[in-house]
């Protein structure tokens, strides 16, 4: 059979014959893959336009190393196109793997990526997935310059791309993936720096505008003070992922921010089955060694960064969420958002929500969960589902005098200078459980805004806010910050509950309660006032506190817990 040559499958409508190379039904791609030696085999697609092509068979690219085009082609990469690019699947399989290409990347390439143009879409596979792809010149398995769409795919998969610049698996302008029927999963994909002293961000997905070419290329520098309608040309968020059964992020890193993904923009995951982001982590060059002095001077978002100017990123009514194990880690660096950093942050649940054993490590540490940045606000809603804090962390690292020391401290959230909460309402049968408490900078932080509690025109709002230290350790419940949670806004609750049990310490800038709700409190627990004495009677006034309705479980006073 001829080889044709890697370098000119470019979107130019070459027609090509078809091949079976596959065992029908199989979903294992290391049997799969044909063509080796810089050269594949002639494949399955039949290309019926100048940048479109349409999949009458499986194909694969797997163990193509060429160096160096040859002279008479350009740099390229299995697909490219100067302009758009479509692939069809018609329910066959297209797999890339193993791949070290002298192009723009790995597996696809279309357009320029400091111009922003250039869009691909693929549709209709059965699988989909780039494994181990690179490119020489700095990106991974797909670099669009404009917009990437995927979509009625049923299996999608990206595991163990590299780019020594950002966006581990793809690097685009705006992303939007729908669909799929089985599974969406970016495992193990890195982004990095080819030197310790620079750093790359999206470990996995990079998606965001890039500013004019006079920016320093090598920074892919943002044009960070561009409106919202730098989202794609039809006006959905600039990253998109929803309709599919299951989504996945797990043990993708980067050297900056955003150990699975950046986005600058807005940005929505919704209506999935489940969502998790699991062991991801934003660290130091991994070119650095012990003894390096080469770091970040901030390390964002060890699973999402998406905190620029304008952004907004928002989970909304996903059948599960899930985000564990993730980190932020520089000894020398100040660390914000274990999980996630956002300057706009809407997780409404669908089903149960869960943030545990996140943790921020850093010179300075903030936000073991979540990291909301200046004037920012997170907006917190359990409408189908549990909200669960547990097991989040930050870990101060002191470097003098030697040795150094580390401070762990419980924390869930974490909001910057005039950031605050701006949404904090549970349905009714829900609750939103802190068992790490929120933490705000300094006092005024929050600003003056009133926080009202479950407070919704749509939902019937008499759900649980929970306060607790039951799931601290001993040793945990001897250092008061721990369990003590501040809000520097005023505070109300108009319907439900608030629950503040087994020694944890509410600090707000004042609260009322409104009619019908209740405030249920164990004994030794604390809601306050910053600045003056607590309440002690229902119905009392003091130093801003107005309960009009408290309860104090019998069991505390008798020495059951909080139970």
């Amino acid at each position: 059979m001829k080889n044709i040559s890697l370098w000119i499958l470019a979107a130019s409508g070459i027609a090509l014959s078809s091949f079976s190379g596959f065992s029908q039904g199989s979903t294992s791609p290391i049997d799969l893959f044909e063509g080796y030696n810089g050269n594949f085999e002639e494949g399955p697609f039949q290309g019926y336009t100048g940048s479109s092509y349409n999949c009458v068979d499986n194909i694969c690219f797997c163990n193509i190393t060429t160096a160096s085009p040859p002279s008479d082609s350009p740099a390229s990469s299995c697909f490219c196109s100067s302009s758009t690019l479509t692939l069809l699947g018609n329910s066959n399989n297209l797999y890339f793997s193993d791949l070290t290409i002298n192009g723009t990347a790995g597996a696809i390439s279309v357009g320029t990526r400091a111009s922003n143009t250039g869009d691909l879409t693929v549709s209709g596979f059965s699988n989909f997935a780039c494994y181990q792809c690179a490119d020489s010149s700095g990106n991974g398995a797909i670099c669009i310059g404009g917009n990437a769409a995927f979509d009625q795919t049923k299996k999608l998969w990206f595991q163990g791309n590299n780019s020594s610049d950002n966006g581990g698996a793809i690097n685009c302008s705006g992303l939007s993936i729908q669909n799929c029927s089985e599974s969406l999963v970016f495992s193990g994909n890195l982004s990095y720096k080819k030197t310790s002293s620079s750093f790359s961000s999206g470990g996995a997905i990079f998606c965001a505008l890039i500013s004019p070419p006079a920016q320093p290329p090598l920074e892919m520098e943002l044009a960070e003070d561009l409106p919202l309608e730098r989202s794609p040309k039809d006006g959905s968020p600039i990253l998109n992922i929803q309709n599919n059964s299951e989504v996945i992020f797990k043990d993708n890193t980067c050297t900056k921010r955003g150990g699975a993904l950046y986005s600058h923009g807005e940005s929505v995951i919704a209506n999935n089955g489940k969502v998790a982001f699991l062991n991801n982590t934003t660290k130091r060059s991994v070119f650095a060694s012990p003894g390096d002095s080469y770091e970040p001077t901030d390390l964002s978002g060890g699973a999402i960064y998406s905190s620029h100017n304008s952004d907004t990123l928002t989970f909304q009514n996903n059948s599960e969420l899930i985000f564990s194990n993730n980190s932020c880690s520089g000894t020398k660096a100040t660390s914000s958002g274990g999980a996630i950093c956002a300057k706009t942050l809407h997780i409404i649940s669908g089903g149960p929500t869960l943030f545990s054993n996140n943790y921020s490590l850093g010179k300075t540490s903030v936000g073991g969960a979540i990291s909301v940045t200046s004037s920012g606000k997170c907006h917190l809603s359990a409408e189908g589902g549990d909200i669960v804090f547990e097991g989040n962390k930050t870990i101060t690292v002191t470097d003098t005098p030697a040795p150094a020391t580390t401070t762990t401290l419980r924390n869930s959230i974490d909001l910057a200078g005039s950031s605050e909460i701006g949404t904090l309402n549970a349905c009714e049968g829900y609750g939103i459980y802190f068992y790490d408490p929120i933490t705000s900078t300094s006092v005024g932080s929050t600003g003056e805004t009133e926080l009202i509690i479950n407070n919704s025109l749509n939902q019937l709002c008499t759900g649980a806010i929970v306060f607790s230290g039951e799931k601290l350790t001993d040793n945990e419940k001897l250092e008061p910050k721990n369990f003590t949670s501040n809000f520097y806004q005023p505070l109300t609750l108009k319907s439900g509950s608030l629950v503040i049990k087994d020694g944890a310490i509410v600090n707000t800038a004042g609260f009322k309660q409104e009619a019908g709700s209740k405030v249920i409190m164990d004994l030794g627990t604390t809601l306050e006032v910053t600045g003056s004495k607590k309440s002690t009677s229902p119905t009392a006034t003091v130093g801003g506190v107005v309960l009009t309705d408290l309860y104090v479980d019998i069991s505390s006073l008798l020495g059951g817990g909080g139970g």
